[in-house]
């Protein structure tokens, strides 16, 4: 081959070497920060992500919403976001409140809007507040689940578990608290169930474990 032929070559070759370089430039996302989110074959760009958590129809957008409305301790924001009246699985939130509103629990007893006028403050209790602000919905999001560190309040310690089981989000105000030393610890949860209900958040139901 001639010499002029060869630098001829070399020349194309160059070309579509830098051709190809500046096509995955281009192919490259902005943020290359990737996470996975709930499924654990799929992974998303954190931009979209932070998109799709604008959205005020997201899940996650609308806990957060919930989050500053107890900030501000907006009662009638609050309430939009409790299905009323709640049909409690075994009378759960009447056990919560420790009223005996019925013998058998297999005769489900509503929980009206006059019950939630009220008892709320009792349903959302200080240490159920505190936990709730220290949710990082973004990360629930992402990951389908979260969970907070542990406060301590005397001789109990509290966390928040969160976490989404098909269509329902739950988050367990988790306790617990040492019986006499040496005893182990005794361990119990109220157990907040929510809900997406026509694209709005709803709480539906609160049960007790432990």
């Amino acid at each position: 081959m001639k010499r002029s032929e060869m630098k001829n070559l070399l020349l194309i070759l160059s070309f579509f070497l830098v051709f190809s370089c500046e096509k995955k430039k281009e192919g490259k996302v902005n943020n290359n920060d990737v996470v996975k989110k709930e499924n654990s074959e799929i992974f998303y760009p954190r931009d979209l992500i932070e998109l799709e958590l604008k959205d005020s129809l997201n899940w996650a957008a609308q806990f957060k919403e919930l989050q500053k409305s107890f900030l501000e301790n907006d009662e009638t924001k609050i309430k939009t976001f409790v299905k009323i009246p709640i049909m409690s699985k075994y009378n759960g939130i009447w056990h919560m409140l420790e009223i005996d509103i019925t013998e058998d629990n297999n005769v489900e007893v509503p929980f009206t809007d006059k019950d939630f006028e009220k008892y709320h403050h009792l349903i959302f209790s200080p240490i159920f507040l505190e936990l709730f602000q220290k949710i990082d919905f973004n990360e629930f999001y992402v990951k389908g689940n979260y969970e907070t560190k542990f406060i301590k309040k005397g001789k109990e310690r509290y966390k928040m578990i969160c976490s989404k089981v098909d269509d329902l989000y739950i988050l367990n105000l988790y306790s617990e608290a040492e019986y006499e030393e040496g005893m182990g610890n005794m361990e119990f949860s109220v157990i907040y169930e929510f809900k997406i209900i026509n694209q709005k958040l709803k709480l539906i139901d609160i049960e007790l474990a432990g």
